[in-house]
């Protein structure tokens, strides 16, 4: 086994090592990728590098006592920083702000020092919660279309359900929202004469949120909250009744009078 290998994973005692495996980087906050090493040997001839291993792109480095960026990568360009007041205590940790989609994958932190150089590597993965859906119904004939709109990442598990738990047939499509995050719009298109309830289902597993949303059909309720149902409209029909049957009346009470 090669020194490096035997630095790695502890096996010599003079340069200890320690790395996160895998980082959950959610939008709208900085990630922190960990990295850390025996600071026994000091300041002098630390070098740090940040890289990216699918293709070798410099992340961040810091070598003769303070940053140096001319190598980095514009990807990053003003978005990373290591914990400079913490490396004489072997805090090797970089923090990426604004992260995205385009930051996921691995990362390479490499430490050398006067007793020796280490490295290892950083799962970065990117996640987003979905927002609350918002629910929009169209109706077209006798049929009724709702459709739910939400922005999250990664692409979710979708499903629609009836109250029996089986699944109904729907159209989901998935588009980038422009904003480091997904666009999901999920519509079900049923009968509005039959009185049903479904369940929307949208489940991100990266980070563990289920949302559910239960719309209930009927013919003869107005809509509300998350629990939706729909009525076609018969005021028309009502009001051409009442003046009829008014109308009725006003010739039978004249023709009485007349008599």
């Amino acid at each position: 086994m090669s020194r490096w290998k035997l630095l790695l994973f502890g096996a010599a005692v003079a340069f200890k090592w320690s790395v996160q495996e895998e980082v959950l980087a959610i939008h709208g906050r900085p990630a922190v990728l960990r990295c850390s090493f025996d600071s026994a040997a000091g300041m002098d001839n630390l070098v740090v590098t940040w890289q990216r291993v699918e293709d070798n792109k410099v992340v961040h480095s810091f070598y003769h006592g303070k940053d140096q960026l001319d190598l980095q990568s514009v990807l990053y360009k003003n978005r990373t920083e290591l914990y400079n007041s913490e490396l004489q205590a072997g805090n090797a940790s970089l923090m990426l702000h604004k992260v995205g989609p385009q930051d996921e994958g691995k990362y390479l932190c490499t430490v050398s020092t006067s007793r020796g150089t280490s490295n290892a590597q950083v799962q970065v993965k990117y996640g987003a919660l979905f927002s609350e859906p918002k629910l929009t119904i169209k109706t077209h004939g006798s049929n009724i279309t709702l459709l739910y709109e939400s922005e999250g990442y990664p692409e979710p598990e979708t499903s629609w359900q009836d109250l029996s738990q089986q699944n109904v047939s729907y159209d989901t499509e998935v588009v980038p929202s422009g904003s480091d995050l997904l666009t999901l719009r999920t519509k079900l298109t049923v009968n509005g004469d039959q009185n049903r309830s479904y369940r929307l289902t949208v489940r991100n597993r990266l980070l563990g949120q289920l949302i559910e949303r239960d719309v209930r059909v009927v013919n003869d309720v107005s809509s509300r909250s998350d629990t939706v149902t729909v009525r076609r409209s018969r005021v028309g029909l009502v009001c051409v009744i009442f003046y009829v049957s008014f109308f009725t009346l006003f010739i039978i009470a004249f023709t009485i009078s007349q008599r």
